[in-house]
């Protein structure tokens, strides 16, 4: 039983982690397309930078959720 509320509780923090990341990633990148818009030659690379980096982001709670599932999933006897 602890095993698994120790999970449950990683996956919340994994959903909450995304939630916030989330709002403020589309900030940035809102205030990067302005900035491109505007004219900043430095905008197009913040962008890029920001979308590896989101990419790293979800690779990372992609590995952490399926590597969570053998701990979280009881398998019949």
């Amino acid at each position: 039983m602890e095993g698994r509320l120790a999970g449950a509780v990683g996956i919340g923090l994994i959903a909450a982690f995304a939630i916030l990341g989330r709002r403020w990633f589309l900030r940035r990148m809102d205030a990067d397309l302005n900035a491109r818009d505007a004219g900043d030659p430095d905008a197009v690379r913040r962008l890029r930078r920001l979308h590896w980096g989101g990419m790293l982001c979800n690779a990372i709670e992609l590995v952490a959720i399926v590597g969570s599932i053998p701990y979280i999933v009881v398998a019949p006897a």
